[in-house]
């Protein structure tokens, strides 16, 4: 069993981090656009069957055409979401940040039982238009996946329930509540690369203080200012 990455160095540097956030949700990314294109290749196949034995009406050709046509759509979006957030500097909402983050732990964190639930920001007057906080897109999702993976990673969440919420359009609170004892669960369980890595509390500072964010760590709550977008 390889060492946790962490153990190598007593202050991992933030590319380190950024490399381990990017081998956990790769598999989750490669899992979302393989579906699409698998879905692809069955609704050829079947067009091309149609077509070829001739008893294909054209009505219901040109309806497998259009749905073929809605699949490549999806897949080129799946492909453009993928991509738009390790390149883009647009400002982007943490609260849309989180939903589609959830879907990349979404199996780690089943695995471990752990559950997530972002909760509906409260009234911000003097900020109504923009109850979640923004951050440049890059900075945004690194910070919300190491955040995520870091209390992955944490020895109290078997089984527990991790909720997030604004802070005022200012940053977002995490906390995290355990849930009873369980000596069942492997922390590594159903997720290959968590066996190697880890997120530890050092690697979470170095990474979101490299890209500026504000972090405070007490306990089993988390506070994170998000760097100024200017929104």
């Amino acid at each position: 069993m390889a060492q946790p990455l962490a153990a190598f160095s007593a202050e991992p540097s933030a590319d380190s981090v950024r490399l381990e956030v990017l081998q956990r949700v790769v598999p989750s990314m490669r899992h979302d656009l393989m579906n699409q294109l698998m879905v692809i290749e069955l609704r050829t196949t079947l067009l091309k069957v149609s077509m070829a034995k001739g008893d294909g009406a054209a009505g219901s050709v040109s309806d497998a055409v259009t749905a073929l046509c809605d699949d490549i759509r999806e897949a080129i979006d799946v492909g453009r979401g993928l991509a738009r957030w390790m390149h883009s500097l647009e400002p982007v909402s943490l609260d849309q940040v989180l939903q589609v983050c959830q879907g990349w732990v979404g199996l780690a964190f089943k695995c471990r039982e752990l559950a997530l639930e972002i909760q509906p920001p409260e009234p911000a007057p003097d900020r109504a238009g923009f109850p979640w906080p923004f951050a440049a897109s890059v900075e945004a999702y690194y910070g919300v996946l190491a955040a995520l993976w870091f209390w992955f990673d944490h020895e109290d969440s078997a089984g527990a329930q991790l909720t997030v919420r604004s802070d005022g359009a200012r940053g977002c609170f995490w906390r995290l509540e355990p849930g009873p004892a369980r000596d069942d669960l492997d922390p590594a369980q159903g997720w290959e690369m968590a066996q190697r890595l880890r997120i530890t509390q050092a690697c979470l500072m170095a990474l979101l203080r490299a890209q500026g964010w504000d972090v405070r760590l007490d306990g089993l709550e988390l506070w994170t200012g998000c760097p100024a977008s200017g929104v």
